[in-house]
This record gives structure tokens, sequence and C-alpha cells, in this order.
């Protein structure tokens, strides 16, 4: 039961930590849309004026009223998935409304890996599946040595074969009928019974036998799996690790380069507002994705804490 109840709190700290970074993620996604509106807002308000003016582009006054609806519904479509993510970390930490999540904090997950090989090793002996098998292994075991035990005849002093007038003597009451056999065939020890070791291969020692060699063939099987689980969740940790690596040290800082360097040269008439609009998506496109990668990096960890 300890075992059991350890695989259910493993589970629901797994669900709970995944939980976590996808509402992480869906926050860091609706900040995003919100800023990126107020970014295509204002371009909005710089090409209409410059077509009014008649030094602005039909085509870039088009586009960026394209843009300029798609954020608008991407608002609201964002908030509704901040509900459903809010709504799934209530039903897992068991809150009712009007209890409301509030703000996440800046929470940056573990960029420490550790090695497979002592994950295996770890998970090879603290996993509560394999103890749960261990432990009905070494169960079974103990039933039928018990059986086998009892079957077995074992150690008397033989006082039930004592002949009724030795009985007698001992006991008060006078002569008795001899109540066990005064005489033992030389096949039979003397204090033991007439077919010794009978039930050795009796139908329920066979079965626990059976079930024993099957609870073995399953540990076995379990072990295997476990390390294709660690082995598996690794590989998932490893890949988000890398990505958000990527993202944090090399894609965002260039997309921040890219606009300022475009914003000067916007300024000074030497790219069109088209590219401008360009240069804005990239880098919320890659801000977005670091956020994804982060909540990715989370739930990798989740997924091999849930393994181990």
């Amino acid at each position: 039961a300890r075992e059991l109840r350890a695989i259910t709190r493993r589970e629901v700290l797994a669900a709970a930590r995944r939980a976590f970074w996808e509402l992480f993620y869906t926050r860091q996604a609706h900040a995003i849309a919100i800023r990126n509106y107020d970014i295509v807002d204002s371009l909005k308000n710089t090409s209409a004026a410059g077509y009014a003016a008649g030094t602005g582009a039909f085509v870039d006054l088009v586009r960026v009223d394209m843009e300029h609806g798609l954020m608008k519904e991407a608002i609201p479509i964002q908030m509704e998935k901040v509900r459903v993510r809010e709504t799934e970390m209530r039903a897992l930490l068991d809150l009712h409304l009007p209890v409301t999540i509030g703000a996440l904090g800046d929470s940056v997950p573990e960029r420490e890996l550790p090695t497979p090989a002592e994950l295996e090793k770890t998970a090879l002996v603290a996993r509560q599946e394999l103890r749960v098998l261990r432990a009905r292994i070494t169960k079974t075991e103990l039933l039928i040595a018990m059986a086998e035990a009892e079957t077995h005849p074992g150690y008397s002093l033989n006082f039930s074969n004592f002949p009724a007038k030795d009985a007698a003597r001992i006991l008060p009451g006078g002569g008795r009928p001899d109540s066990f056999p005064t005489t033992v065939p030389a096949a039979d020890g003397v204090g033991t019974p007439r077919n010794a070791f009978y039930g050795l291969d009796e139908g329920y020692l066979r079965e626990t036998r059976r079930t024993l060699a099957a609870l073995r063939y399953r540990l076995t099987a379990e072990e295997a799996n476990t390390r294709s689980l660690v082995q598996g969740a690794w590989y998932q940790l490893a890949k988000a690790h890398r990505e958000e690596r990527l993202y944090r040290d090399k894609v965002v800082p260039l997309a921040r380069t890219d606009i300022d360097t475009t914003t000067s040269s916007y300024e000074a008439g030497r790219v069109t507002f088209a590219g401008m609009l360009d240069v804005y998506s990239r880098w919320f496109a890659a801000t977005l994705a670091w956020h994804r990668s982060k909540a990715d990096l989370g739930v990798a960890w989740a997924g091999l804490e849930e393994s181990v």
C-alpha cells in the first residue's frame, strides 16, 4: 500500500508540473500577443498616415490591416487557453471557484543534466513498480517455503505414540485403548505421517510456483521497460535543453539585434514598411519559441522524474 501511494503521489506531482509549465507558456504567449498587437496597431496608424500623405504604398496598408486583424483575434484566443490551463491546475490542486491562480514566479527549469547511467541505476532500485514486484516475489517465495515446510515431516517427541499402558501410567484414569498405532513400518520414521512428503505436488503448490515464475518474468520485463522509459525521458530532456539553450543564447539575441538595426534603417528611409513588419514578426516568433522551449524543458524534467 505504501508503494502504491508513492506511485499515485509521483504521477500527481508529474501532472502538476506539466500543468504548471503549460500554464506558464500560455500566459507568456498571451502577453506576447498583446505586445505584438500594440506594435502592429502603432504601425497601422503610421502606415495610414503615410498613405494619406501620399508617401506610403497601398500594399503596406493592406498588409498591416491583415496583421492587425490577426493579432486582434489572437488575444482572446490566447486568453481562453489561459483559462483552460488554469482550470486544469485547479482540478489537480482540488481548488474550486472563486479561487484563482495568481501570478506565476519567474521559474527557470534545472539546466544540469544527469547521466543516463546514473538514472538507470537509480530507477532500477527506487522505482515503485519494481519494488512492488519484488515484494510480491518475496511474499510468494515465503508462501512456498511455508507450504513445503508444513508438507515435510517435522520433529516430534512422539508423545502420542506411547503405548496405552505407558499413557495410563503417566496420565490418570486407568487403562485406555490405543489412540494411534503402536507399531511403525520400517519405511517410515517414528512420529512421521504414514505418507511422508505427501502434498509436495498438490495443485496449490504448483499454482504458486507458476505464479512465482510469472512474477520473476514480469520483473525482468518491467526492468527492461524501466530502462526504456529512462532513456526516452532523458532523450526528451536533452533535446529540450539544447533547444532552450539555442533560443536563449543565440536566436533571441540575434532577433533583438535585428530589430535595433532595422529600426535605425527604417527611420533613415532605407527599409520598407514590409521589412519592418517582418522583423517584428520574427522577433515575436523567436521570443514565443523561447518560452515554448522553456516550458518543454520543464515538462521534460517532469517526465524524467516520473520515469525514475
